[in-house]
């Protein structure tokens, strides 16, 4: 049986949401039959989850930048959001 590193790849991640949906995966019970397919979409959801992340801390970023008035940075963070959620749409 061959066992993946998991504290590496944990360490790895920035975000504490994705880093949360990582330790429950490796918490599940590994069946050793598992396909490729499966664990593809693992790893799938996993960057999903952190496109989200970004695109809702961008967000965040552009209200703030509305509320002090910086509308260029605001626009330039909407352009920003605008792309990240039209790839997100193309990955689906």
């Amino acid at each position: 049986m061959r066992y993946a590193n998991v504290s590496t790849f944990l360490n790895k991640l920035e975000d504490e949401q994705v880093k949360q949906t990582a330790i429950e995966i490796a918490m599940i019970g590994i069946n050793e039959d598992i396909s490729e397919k499966v664990i593809d979409d693992y790893i799938w959801l996993i960057r999903v989850q952190s496109e989200r992340t970004f695109i809702d801390d961008l967000k965040e970023q552009q209200k703030l930048a509305e509320r002090q008035h910086d509308f260029e940075t605001a626009a330039k963070l909407a352009i920003k959001i605008l792309e990240l959620e039209k790839k997100l749409k193309l990955t689906n």
